[in-house]
């Protein structure tokens, strides 16, 4: 056994921990901060890279090579990279000497790989564990980018080139390789934008809804999901989904009711004191459930007659308890054969 081999078998262990125990505590720090990231992956390097990298840069020992252990952080955008960012840098010890933000290294007029790399420590929060004592002062490799910088650095130099060998000199494809590395970072961009228009809308939208100023305010999956959360969240059972968003919209459309005051206008006389009367916490009441059953309430014929489809086959034992509380007249409905009702969770 080669002493490069011994230095990594005996140590692989420990990085194999390092990285485990690295990334469930990044995946707890974001959670509790409320970061939304795409995805978070760790590895210890395996051991034909770790010669092959040794090899390449020369190292006069193991030592020196800081990503036998390496986390990769995904972001949406690129505000989400300066966030992610925000969290390593309180959270790890920082090597500063050897981390390197590529982002802010392209010149203008240079286009290619972009992240930010950060060469860290687990900070010293539990010095005395024994499993502290084995993986905290190992150097290991964080790095962040946007989903787009991911998608790209998966075409490494190695899937470029392992099969065509060397480029011929005239050869137009590190041209074309650069123009579609420039392109995405237009894309990373341009959904930085979008990202940040959305955002402006939903709050605004939140704004009136808070208000009770819903009288322009059109129906779509944005605005119910605000305006009905805000008034049956505490209903037992509330689940914060549509089954199929579309649907929802459609039968909506179909019953014509085109604004949140057109829904809450045919909402029944104390409907959430009855639907939280009715529903347990083992129940479903979505979003679409909620929709539904104001919609049946309010005029069981022509639900049927114009909105309701065949293939939808979302009535359970929850639907009959609240129409019951409401006395609706099943006698209009399709028969249970074409309804196909499922069972739901407290049949009755």
């Amino acid at each position: 056994m080669s002493t490069h081999e011994k230095w990594y078998y005996d140590r692989l262990q420990n990085h194999q921990l390092l990285a485990r125990r690295a990334e469930n505590f990044l995946k707890s720090v974001l959670s509790r901060e409320e970061i939304q990231y795409y995805k978070i992956e760790s590895r210890a390097k395996e051991f034909e890279k770790f010669v092959r990298k040794m090899r390449e840069k020369k190292y006069s020992s193991p030592e020196e090579m800081t990503d036998v252990v390496g986390l990769r952080i995904v972001g949406f955008v690129p505000s989400d990279v300066n966030a992610l960012s925000g969290i390593v840098e309180r959270n790890f010890n920082i090597d500063w000497d050897n981390s390197r933000d590529s982002i802010k290294e392209l010149a203008e007029d240079r286009v290619g790989y972009r992240a930010k790399n950060y060469v860290v420590t687990l900070q010293n929060a539990t010095p005395d564990s024994v499993e502290y004592q084995k993986i905290g002062g190992i150097p290991f490799e964080i790095q962040i980018m946007t989903l787009l910088a991911y998608v790209w650095g998966q075409f490494d130099h190695d899937r470029r080139y392992k099969k065509v060998g060397e480029i011929p000199p005239d050869s137009d494809i590190p041209r074309r390789f650069k123009l579609i590395s420039g392109t995405l970072e237009i894309l990373d961009n341009e959904f930085e934008r979008l990202f940040r228009e959305t955002e402006r809308y939903a709050d605004a939208l939140s704004s009136k809804i808070d208000k009770g100023e819903i009288d322009d305010v059109p129906v779509s999956a944005l605005s119910l999901r605000k305006f009905l959360t805000m008034n049956f969240w505490d209903v037992p059972g509330f689940k914060a989904y549509f089954n199929v968003v579309d649907d929802v919209l459609d039968e909506l459309a179909s019953m014509d009711i085109r604004t949140l005051a057109d829904l809450n206008r045919i909402m029944p006389q104390n409907f959430r004191e009855k639907l939280t009367r009715v529903s347990k916490p083992k129940d479903f009441v979505t979003f679409t459930d909620i929709i539904r059953n104001v919609l049946i309430i309010h005029d069981p014929e022509n639900y049927f007659k114009k909105a309701w489809k065949h293939h939808y086959n979302t009535f359970d034992y929850h639907f009959w308890k609240v129409f019951n509380e409401f006395g609706v007249n099943r006698t209009r409905f399709p028969s249970e054969d074409e309804l196909e009702f499922g069972h739901g969770s407290d049949e009755e």
